[in-house]
């Protein structure tokens, strides 16, 4: 994520920032940074790297713990060797941290919710032993419709891809982090209400008391860390930067707070004492933590600032002026520095990427480079290792793990960092089932005398092992022929515009961006069982303007019978069907939908937890579009 940083403060926050930052401009902090024994502690601080329990991947001791795909896994450090610990749904959405021997987690269904208390907590031991519901019907952070689900991504090689058939990267509904302090467990929910009776402010964090016995009983936030906070201050903004509030105190004896005009303080919980670090959180670049070294970027230099000893230190400048910056990575010395480089004769239309860079940068502020020109066109899987700014990666050790998000399969991926690249598959697992194959089918569409429309369809079909499942890739045949038939609809609706204009294709219908697939149609099984085989079939279509046409059709089908179901083919009564939805619906969208687009067969499938519907907001500019779960048991209630 991009940010500004310092504008017209920043040439005064340099000149001045040897004699103000951490002075606190006359007050102290108790018993914090500024005494011989927290000026050890702080010096032997772990690197902060998505260790807080917001993220996908987490270090402990010789191993690495990530979780996508609804897969907990554990990874050696030096052999490599994954373990599953944990497997639920991939549509559910979860959060865990690491705490002694133990390994504690929330998971949310991923189904929507009129209750709002479909949030559970589970502890089990780090080998995946032992699992134990803690606490559940707790309140979920946030309604899972209530965040834009927009899966489409543009894959590097100028080939568009689906990124996320149904949703599964869209974390709303979930806590932003869960952490451990003095027997608290933190549910992390960075948004606030006010109690205009007592001025200060309440998050809509959840806390739990873990008793001797094992059991958590709520909390209430005044007995925590947050309840410390005086009145006009809150924890710092940039909450992929900066410590929650249970980390900071296990690693650096203090908390990082900032009040209503944005400054940032570090304070002393006990005694309250605020001690000023002369930044604002608006103007924070590319902020990162090391220990006790923050990483600063103000617009193209890096600064490395030492919490301890309040010195300032700018690094080497080694990469080229055509260098461009994608992330930063702390490790346990320093950081890992990564962008992409480019040479002069690049240009937006060439057939050849530009490579990605890997710098070090040491705490006293010296650099290397690690290495460079790594390429899609490489053979290296997943996209280049500048692009990996997301949470899904971390650093152990000598090695950079990520997870590659390919068109057939996911994978757990391990870089070694040493003298050259190499890059090693740990676990993959396929993003169909083993009873379907596809097929891709790409085509040039003639657009005027020399120039071309690209299509793209990667088509899903069972096995035939059955005559229900020839009759089924015969009714997939047909509607796969009928996407055909629209593309190329649409492809002549092009060509018509661009009669008036012979620059429209490269002027406008490609002024999106650089890709070279105009028309995209990826199918997925989103369910099956030994009955049941639904299939999601996702469509792009990218005309002018900043968003592509998307859209999602969905196909259920009877595994014995060969035959297409309808919503009535599982719930009967239409009239029932639509009294369930209607309250999940009013609550999603503020348009109205007609009962006969409820009820299409296209706009539901199956999945683990509970009904899927896909809708589109056609009287939206841009074409929104929505999703929503409803719980199988909704169904089964008393109308």
């Amino acid at each position: 994520m991009k940010k500004r940083i310092f504008y017209s403060f920043f040439i005064l926050f340099f000149l001045f920032l040897p004699v103000f930052i951490l002075t606190g401009c006359g007050t102290d902090v108790s018993g914090t940074p500024d005494t011989d024994e927290n000026k050890k502690e702080t010096t032997e601080t772990a690197p902060f790297i998505d260790d807080t329990g917001k993220t996908s991947m987490q270090r402990d001791g010789d191993y690495l713990y990530s979780y996508f795909d609804g897969r907990l896994m554990r990874t050696h450090g030096e052999t490599g060797e994954t373990t599953l610990l944990y497997q639920t749904s991939y549509l559910h959405k979860l959060r865990f941290c690491l705490s002694e021997d133990y390994i504690y987690f929330i998971e949310r269904t991923g189904t929507d919710s009129l209750g709002h208390r479909d949030t559970s907590l589970y502890r089990m031991e780090k080998d995946g032993e032992n699992l134990t519901l803690l606490q559940d019907h707790i309140l979920n952070a946030s309604y899972i419709e209530s965040q834009d689900i927009y899966p489409f991504n543009i894959a590097e090689n100028d080939a568009a891809y689906l990124y996320d058939p149904l949703g599964n990267y869209n974390d709303a509904g979930i806590y932003e982090s869960i952490d451990l302090y003095d027997d608290i467990i933190y549910l992390i929910d960075y948004s606030y209400t006010y109690d205009y009776e007592d001025p200060l402010p309440v998050s809509n964090s959840i806390y739990f008391k873990l008793n001797g016995d094992g059991t958590v009983q709520e909390t209430d936030e005044k007995e925590t860390l947050y309840g410390k906070l005086p009145q006009g201050f809150f924890p710092v903004a940039r909450y992929d930067s900066f410590p929650s509030f249970p980390y900071a105190m296990r690693n650096y004896g203090y908390l990082f707070v900032q009040d209503t005009d944005k400054n940032v303080y570090r304070m002393d919980p006990a005694g309250g004492a605020m001690e000023s670090l002369n930044i604002r959180s608006d103007d924070l670049s590319d902020f990162a933590f090391s220990g006790d070294t923050i990483f600063l970027k103000p617009n193209d230099t890096i600064f490395l600032f030492n919490l301890s000893d309040k010195t300032m230190i700018r690094t080497e400048d080694i990469w080229s002026e055509k260098a461009y910056f994608y992330g930063v990575f702390p490790t346990e010395q320093g950081f890992l520095y990564c962008g992409k480089l480019y040479t002069a004769e690049y240009a937006s239309d060439t057939s050849e990427p530009p490579g990605s860079y890997i710098c070090r940068i040491l705490p006293d502020g010296s650099a290397d480079l690690v290495f460079s020109g790594l390429s899609d066109s490489s053979g290296y899987p997943g996209s280049p290792i500048g692009y990996r700014t997301d949470d899904r990666c971390c650093i152990l050790g000598d090695y950079f793990y990520y997870i590659d998000t390919s068109e057939t399969e996911h994978s757990l991926i391990r870089l070694s960092l040493q003298e050259k690249p190499d890059f090693r598959k740990l676990e993959a697992w396929s993003l169909y089932p083993a009873e379907t194959e596809m097929t891709e089918k790409d085509e040039k569409i003639a657009f005027g005398d020399s120039d071309f429309l690209f299509s793209s369809m990667k088509l899903l079909f069972l096995k035939e092992q059955t005559d229900a499942d020839a009759r089924i890739n015969q009714a997939l045949t047909e509607i796969y022929t009928q996407f055909e038939s629209d593309i190329n609809d649409l492809a002549q609706y092009e060509l018509s515009r661009s009669e008036a204009n012979p620059d429209y294709l490269q002027d406008t219908l490609r002024g999106f961006s650089d890709e070279k697939t105009d028309f995209l149609v990826s199918v997925f099984c989103s369910y099956m069982d030994d009955d049941i085989v639904s299939f999601a079939c996702f469509f792009t279509y990218f005309p002018h303007g900043l968003h592509p046409v998307a859209g999602c059709d969905y196909y259920v089908f009877d595994r014995h019978a060969g035959k297409q179901l309808t919503f009535e083919d599982f719930e009967g009564d239409s009239s029932h069907i639509l009294d369930v939805i209607s309250p999940y619906l009013d609550r999603a969208v503020e348009w109205e939908i007609s009962p006969e687009n409820i009820l299409d067969p296209r706009r539901f499938s199956l999945s683990d937890d509970g009904y899927t519907l896909f809708f589109t907001d056609t009287t939206s500019r841009i074409y929104d579009w929505f999703t929503v779960t409803i719980p199988y048991d909704a169904f089964d209630k008393e109308p």
